[in-house]
């Protein structure tokens, strides 16, 4: 009983603190779908951890799998931190009606069968499902490209053959980046939806696209004429620039050589976003 009251104690205690330091929930909900695999478990939790920090509400998800290796580790490192809820993965409606709510997904911790499932379009369990609609509707999902590989013996075949798959799953419009820089990408992901303003912008994609273009004061905001113009510092533009600019409402300045993905092309002729390469 005492040991009851003591637990219940230090969780308020870190409750109360985490709220003053940051995690005060002003941020989006997010959803974080974890998947059956147990590798990066820790580094998984910290950028989790981050998020909250930083004022993001976040509702867990796991697969079957992963409930049964690593779920009560990640609750149980996340425990007393505020505005953390599991969904239960056995009531469907919760799960749509969490997913509808969040206003972004992010997968921490991916199986090498999810993202195969995903990349060809594939959906058979609950959190693929998820998945998929997240793709299939552009909310904005963030993966962990190396979430899933663990170990030191991982074969160049196989690192090869998931980046084929993590390749196509951002044709799709998500958003691929390594997992020490999750936290990050998920905040420049909603900060440049808020902040439209700023001088340029700096888009997910630039986490694992290499050295940046150089910047050139030519391809500043230009408003002037038409539409405000940001410049894109990143190798390939993807269907998810293309939702950010139609909701911000302006056209894209990137450099000669990027990289457009036909789907990104599509919904900019539907979209009547302009992509000027210069």
């Amino acid at each position: 009983m005492e040991n009851d009251f003591i637990n219940k104690l230090v969780i308020e205690v870190v409750s109360r603190l985490a709220q003053k330091m940051g995690a005060d929930g002003s941020r989006q909900t997010i959803l974080a779908v974890c998947t059956g695999c147990n590798g990066n478990v820790e580094r998984a939790v910290d950028q989790l951890r981050h998020m909250v920090m930083k004022g993001f509400k976040l509702n867990l998800f796991f697969s079957a799998n992963a409930g049964n290796t690593y779920r009560n580790t990640v609750e149980n490192q996340l425990k007393g931190l505020p505005y953390v809820q599991t969904v239960n993965p056995g009531q469907w409606g919760q799960c749509h009606d969490e997913f509808n709510k969040a206003e972004g997904v992010v997968v921490p911790i991916a199986s090498i069968n999810t993202l195969s499932k995903l990349s060809m379009l594939m959906a058979d369990t609950p959190h693929e499902h998820l998945l998929l609609n997240a793709v299939t509707i552009g909310k904005p999902l963030i993966i962990a490209g190396d979430g899933g590989l663990f170990g030191s013996r991982i074969r160049k075949p196989l690192v090869d053959a998931l980046g084929v798959r993590l390749a196509s799953i951002q044709e799709y419009g998500a958003v691929v980046c390594e997992m020490r820089a999750l936290a990050i990408t998920l905040e420049s992901c909603f900060d440049n939806q808020q902040n439209v303003d700023t001088q340029q912008t700096i888009l997910p994609e630039q986490v694992l696209s290499g050295p940046p273009v150089p910047n050139n004061p030519a391809l500043s905001d230009r408003r002037s004429s038409g539409k405000p113009k940001k410049h894109l510092k990143g190798r390939v533009v993807t269907a998810s620039h293309i939702n950010f600019a139609v909701q911000n409402g302006y056209d894209l300045v990137c450099a000669d050589g990027v990289i457009v993905t036909p789907m990104a092309k599509d919904m900019a002729a539907q979209k009547g976003v302009k992509i000027e390469q210069v």
